[in-house]
C-alpha cells in the first residue's frame, strides 16, 4: 500500500497517470494530501488559508468525471496549493498583509481559472511575505515558512509556503508568481525546480490588485520537483487571454513537454558567478561551475558573462518603489491608517516610495516604454 509520504513525493505526471488508470481515486489522493497537511503544515508554515472542505467538494466532482469516463484535463484531480497573492473567488485573499485579513476575492485570477480548467484541485492559499515584498516569508498573519531541509532556515520568498510544500513532498507542484525573484529564490533555497516564464506568456487579469500583477516585470509560474512537471504546469498556464493585461502574448504556446526530448545542442548559454560582484558562498560557486560544465558536455556553447552594470541595484529598487506607488495607490491611505499592522519591511517600502521623485518616476516610465502604450 502506498503511504501518504510516498504519494506526496510522486510527480504530478505520474499521479495523473494513476488517476487516469484508476490506480488511485482523486478522493484517495486528496485525503492523503489533507492528512499530510495536518502533519506538516504546523511545522513548515505552508498555508495562510486552508480550504479543505471546498477542496473535497471539488475532488468528489473530479472523481465522478473519472467514473463516467469523461475527458480528463492534464491536472485532473491533482492537489495544487496556490500562493496567496492570487485571487480565488469566495476565498480569503490576504496577500500576506494583516489589514487584508478579512478580504475576500470576488473573482479568480487567470492562473486560477486555468488550473481549475485543467482539473486541478486547489487546496489552499500558501504563505507569502506582506504583499510579496520580501525574499523570505514572514508576515503578521501566520507563522513564518520554514525550509524542510533545516527548520531553522527560510525556504525563501515570496513563494515560501509553496516552496516548503513542494520540497517537503506535501505537493508535487504549486502555483505563484515572480517579479523580483519570488519563484527563483525559493527554488534555489529549497532545492526544487522553478520557472519564471517569458514576460506575458502567462496572462494576468488586468483588474487584479495583486502586487506582482501590477509589476511590469512579473509573471505567474510553477514550483515543482521536476522539469517535466514544470513543463506540464507551464503549458496549463500559458496562452493569450482577452481579459488579460495588454502585454500577454498572443502567439502559439510552445510545446514545452515535447521540447523535453529535443536537447540543448547548439544553444548559447551565458552565466555569471556573482551577478556583478555580489557576495556568493564559494561552495555555491563551485556547484554552479560544475553545472555549467554539464551543460557544456550536452552540446551548447557556455560563456562566462561579464555582468557588472554600475547602477543595477539603484535601478531595481527605484523600479520596485515605483510599482509600490502605482500598485498600491488606491489602498495606500488605508495602509497608513493601519501602520501598526504592517511589517517593518513593507512599511519601509511605503516610506521609500513616497520619497521617490517625480523626475525619477518619469525616468522609469520612459525606460520601460509605457509612453508608447
Amino acid at each position: 500500500m502506498t503511504t501518504d509520504q510516498e504519494l506526496g513525493f510522486t510527480p504530478t505526471h505520474r499521479l495523473r497517470e494513476m488517476i487516469g488508470s484508476r490506480e488511485i481515486s482523486p478522493v484517495e489522493l486528496i485525503e492523503s494530501h489533507l492528512r499530510r497537511a495536518d502533519e506538516i503544515d504546523p511545522k513548515l508554515g505552508i498555508f495562510i488559508t486552508r480550504i479543505s472542505e471546498q477542496a473535497m467538494d471539488a475532488t468528489r466532482k473530479a472523481e465522478h468525471a473519472v467514473m463516467r469516463g469523461a475527458d480528463l484535463g492534464p491536472l485532473h484531480g491533482i492537489p495544487v496549493p496556490v500562493k496567496d497573492m492570487e485571487q480565488m473567488a469566495g476565498v480569503t485573499w490576504t496577500r500576506g498583509s494583516l489589514p487584508h485579513k478579512h478580504s475576500i476575492a470576488d473573482c479568480d485570477s487567470i492562473p486560477v481559472v486555468r488550473l481549475k480548467a485543467a482539473g486541478a484541485v486547489i487546496t489552499g492559499k500558501t504563505n507569502t511575505p506582506e504583499n510579496g515584498f520580501a525574499g523570505t516569508t514572514e508576515n503578521l498573519l501566520a507563522p513564518p515558512a520554514r525550509n524542510p531541509w533545516d527548520l531553522q532556515r527560510t525556504p525563501g520568498g515570496s513563494f515560501g509556503g509553496a516552496a516548503a510544500a513542494v520540497a517537503s513532498g506535501f505537493s508535487s507542484n504549486a502555483s505563484g508568481g515572480d517579479g523580483g525573484g519570488p519563484i527563483r529564490i525559493p527554488a534555489a533555497f529549497s532545492g526544487i525546480y522553478g520557472m519564471k516564464a517569458t514576460q506575458g506568456r502567462v496572462a494576468r487579469r488586468s483588474t487584479s490588485r495583486a502586487s506582482y500583477s501590477i509589476m511590469n516585470n512579473a509573471t505567474s509560474g510553477p514550483l515543482t520537483r521536476s522539469v517535466r512537471d514544470a513543463a506540464i504546469a507551464l503549458a496549463v498556464g500559458s496562452g493569450h487571454d482577452l481579459n488579460g493585461e495588454y502585454d500577454n502574448l498572443n502567439d502559439d504556446v510552445p510545446d514545452y513537454i515535447g521540447a523535453l526530448n529535443v536537447g540543448v545542442k547548439g544553444f548559447k548559454i551565458g552565466w555569471t558567478a556573482n551577478m556583478g560582484g555580489n557576495p556568493v558562498e564559494p561552495g555555491v560557486v563551485q556547484i554552479a561551475e560544475r553545472a555549467a560544465k554539464v551543460f557544456e558536455e550536452l552540446g551548447p556553447t557556455v560563456e562566462t558573462v561579464d555582468f557588472n552594470p554600475s547602477d543595477y541595484e539603484e535601478v531595481f529598487w527605484s523600479f520596485f518603489d515605483y510599482f509600490t506607488v502605482k500598485g498600491l495607490d488606491a489602498s495606500r491611505e488605508d495602509f497608513y491608517n493601519h501602520r501598526d499592522q504592517l511589517t517593518d519591511y513593507f512599511g519601509e517600502y511605503l516610506d521609500r516610495a513616497e520619497k521617490l521623485s517625480a523626475e525619477r518616476m518619469w525616468q522609469i516610465f520612459w525606460n520601460i516604454g509605457w509612453y508608447k502604450k
